[in-house]
C-alpha cells in the first residue's frame, strides 16, 4: 500500500437482509427515471426529425448532445457532492433535470431542441449524485450493497427507456412523453427533498480547490486509478458490441428496428447483476469478482464470434456480456468510494470520467473495425479489452486490501 492512500479499514460485520433502508430503494427507483431521460431519443429520431423537417442524420447529432452534457455534468456537477449539503445538491439537479425535460418537450426549434437535450444530459448526472448518497445512508458492512442497488435501478432504467419510448410515443407522442416525464421528476425531487438525509462534508472547500483536488487524487491514489482503468476496460468492452450490433444484426438476420430493440431487453442482465456485486464487495472479494467478470466477458464474445452463429448464439453472448458488465461495474464504482467517504463525490466524478471516456473510445473504434474488418473484428476487440482486465486482476496482489475495495 502507498503511503499516499486513504487506509481502509475491514468491512464491518454485515447487517441483517432486512435492515437495508427504504431510503435506499427510493433512490434506486429515483435513479431509474433520472437515468431514463437520458435515453428516451435514441428509439425516437425518426420521428423526432420528421417533427422539426429535418433528416434522421441530422438529428442523429441528438443524442451525442445530450451524452456531451452527461459528460460535462460528471466532471463538473458530481464533485459538488463534496461540496453542499448532498440532499439540496441532489434536489437541486432534479428539478434542472425537470426544466431541461419540459423545455424539450415545449421545443419550437431544433436549436432549442438541442439546448435542452445538453441540459438533460447534464441533469442526468443526479444518478450519479445517488449513488455515493446512498452508501452514506446505508448500514456499517453494507455501502457496497447499497451503492450498488441504486446502480442496479441506474441500469434497468437505460434499459426501459427504450422500450418506454417504443410504447408511449404511438400512443401520445414524444412530446407529452417527455412532459410526463419531467412531471415524474419533479415528483422524484420532492420525495428526496422529504424523505431524504440532510448532510454535510465537515471537510468541505471552495470550488476551485476542490476541482484542482481531482487531478491530486488521480494522482496520488493508486487504487482509484486501479477502479477508473477497470472502469474504463469494461464500459470500453461494452460499448464496442453497442455501438455496432444494430447494425450487425440487421446485414446478419435481416432485424428491423422491432427485433433490434428486443435483443436489447436481454441487457436487464446487467442490471441484476449490479444489484449482488456490491454484496460481493461487501464481503471481500473484490478481485474475485473482476475475474469472474472478465471470464464471462470473453465467454460472451466467443459465442458471438462463432461463424454462422445463430440468433440464440448471439443472445447467449450478449447475456454474458451484460452480465459481466454489471458485475464489474457495480464492484468498481462501490469499491472506489469506500477509498475516501469524505470525497466520494470526486472519487466518484474520476471513476465515471473514466469509465465515459472508455465507452466512448470504444465506439468510435468500434465503428471504423466495423467498416474495414466486420463483425469479427468487433468480437476480438471486445474480447481483448476483457482479457486486459483479466490479466490485470490475476497479476494484483492476493489477499491484498484492494480485495476490500
Amino acid at each position: 500500500m502507498r503511503q499516499s492512500d486513504p487506509i481502509i479499514a475491514p468491512c464491518a460485520p454485515a447487517a441483517p437482509r432486512s435492515a437495508m433502508p427504504g431510503s435506499i430503494t427510493m433512490l434506486s427507483v429515483a435513479g431509474g427515471f433520472v437515468a431514463a431521460n437520458g435515453h428516451f431519443s435514441q428509439p425516437l429520431l425518426p420521428v423526432m426529425a420528421h417533427s422539426f423537417g429535418v433528416t434522421p442524420a441530422m438529428m442523429g447529432a441528438l443524442p451525442a448532445i445530450t451524452q456531451f452534457g452527461l459528460a460535462v455534468g460528471l466532471l463538473t456537477v458530481i464533485p459538488l457532492y463534496d461540496m453542499f449539503e448532498r440532499r439540496r445538491a441532489i434536489v437541486a439537479v432534479l428539478l434542472l433535470l425537470a426544466a431541461a425535460g419540459m423545455a424539450h418537450a415545449l421545443s419550437s426549434s431544433l436549436g432549442m431542441l438541442w439546448t435542452s437535450a445538453f441540459f438533460v444530459g447534464l441533469g442526468c448526472c443526479a444518478a450519479q449524485l445517488m449513488t455515493p448518497y446512498a452508501a452514506l445512508l446505508a448500514l456499517p458492512g453494507r455501502e457496497g450493497e447499497a451503492s450498488s442497488r441504486v446502480l442496479s435501478g441506474v441500469l434497468a432504467g437505460v434499459l426501459l427507456s427504450r422500450i418506454v419510448a417504443g410504447v408511449v410515443e404511438p400512443l401520445v407522442g414524444w412530446r407529452s412523453l417527455y412532459a410526463a416525464s419531467a412531471l415524474c421528476i419533479l415528483i422524484v425531487a420532492v420525495i428526496v427533498a422529504r424523505h431524504g438525509v440532510a448532510s454535510r462534508n465537515e471537510h468541505a472547500i471552495g470550488y476551485r480547490p476542490l476541482m484542482a483536488s481531482l487531478l491530486h487524487m488521480a494522482a496520488t491514489m493508486p487504487r482509484l486509478r486501479r477502479h477508473a482503468i477497470n472502469g474504463a476496460l469494461t464500459f470500453g468492452a461494452l460499448m464496442v458490441f453497442w455501438g455496432t450490433y444494430a447494425t450487425h444484426v440487421r446485414v446478419a438476420y435481416g432485424f428491423g428496428p422491432l427485433e433490434t430493440g428486443l435483443i436489447g431487453v436481454v441487457g436487464v442482465a446487467g442490471a441484476v447483476a449490479a444489484t449482488f456485486a456490491g454484496r460481493l464487495v461487501d464481503g471481500g472479494r473484490f478481485r474475485q469478482t473482476q475475474i469472474a467478470a472478465a471470464l464471462l466477458m470473453m465467454a460472451g464474445y466467443v459465442l458471438m464470434a462463432l461463424p454462422h452463429g445463430d440468433v440464440l448464439l448471439l443472445c447467449a453472448g450478449v447475456l454474458l456480456i451484460d452480465l459481466a458488465g454489471g458485475l464489474s461495474h457495480a464492484a468498481n464504482q462501490s469499491s472506489a468510494m469506500r477509498l475516501a467517504p469524505e470525497a466520494r463525490g470526486r472519487i466518484n466524478s474520476i471513476y465515471m470520467v473514466a469509465y465515459f471516456l472508455g465507452g466512448s473510445i470504444s465506439v468510435s473504434v468500434g465503428s471504423l473495425l466495423y467498416l474495414l474488418a466486420g463483425w469479427a473484428a468487433i468480437c476480438l476487440y471486445g474480447g481483448a479489452l476483457a482479457l486486459i482486465l483479466f490479466m490485470l486482476e490475476y497479476a494484483s496482489p492476493v489477499g491484498s486490501s484492494d480485495d476490500r475495495g
